[in-house]
């Protein structure tokens, strides 16, 4: 997918190698130069501005923990090189059993932003090494691996015609957080004892029969 947006922008040359970057200093033209004086080229200028979008664009699709692997490369070519380095001598077995995580993984007690990571590094994975895998297929498999506190979004999502991955995880994520909320609420009610009205009556009745009594025996003793 990624060479096919590229190639769109015609910007397959600066992910494959074979646009160059130019000289960033080239000598000056014209009557009025000095013998030996430079000035900045602008095809340099254009090439590092290409450059660099591509690889912010590279960079910002990729999840957080394949982005740690390749950091530090100087060129959307070098980036790219890192990346085929990384993931493309992945065979067949190993992507088939990626392909099975992102289809049987269920969130259990996994944290919700951690689930969701997981499974799309997983599908990152397969995109790197040349087998994609459909985003609406890592939506649907990502709510299957949902327990049943989850149905009600759940239900909600699937009656969409449609949901992107990015909106899977805004809805996830702001739903979590409110059943998190609700749990906060249950264990802290739980753990606050309510006053019984009726104990303390009986508590009231029972203390003033002991004082009573203790009145009685002051009272035979004299």
């Amino acid at each position: 997918m990624v060479p096919t947006i590229v190639r769109g922008h015609r910007l397959h040359g600066y992910l494959n190698g074979t646009k160059m970057c130019p000289s960033e200093f080239i000598p000056v033209t014209g009557e009025a130069k000095y013998e030996g004086e430079l000035e900045t080229n602008p095809e340099y200028e254009q090439w590092i501005i290409n450059d660099q979008l591509l690889m912010g664009w590279l960079y910002s699709s990729m999840t957080e923990g394949i982005a740690t692997e390749v950091m530090g490369s100087t060129s959307a070519a070098g980036l790219y090189r890192a990346l085929e380095i990384l993931y493309g001598a992945y065979s067949k077995s190993k992507m088939d059993d990626t392909r099975i995580l992102i289809q049987t993984v269920r969130k259990g007690s996994t944290p919700m932003g951690e689930y969701l990571r997981q499974k799309k590094n997983w599908s990152d994975i397969l995109a790197l090494a040349g087998d994609p895998y459909p985003e609406a297929h890592l939506v649907a498999n990502v709510l299957s691996g949902l327990d049943a506190e989850y149905l009600s979004i759940v239900v909600q999502i699937e009656a969409r015609p449609s949901t992107t991955w990015q909106e899977l995880q805004d809805i996830l994520l702001s739903f979590d957080s409110k059943i998190e909320r609700l749990q906060t609420l249950t264990i802290s009610n739980k753990t606050t004892k309510p006053t019984n009205p009726q104990a303390h009556i009986v508590a009231k009745n029972n203390s003033g029969s002991n004082s009573a009594g203790r009145g009685r025996g002051s009272s035979n003793q004299t």
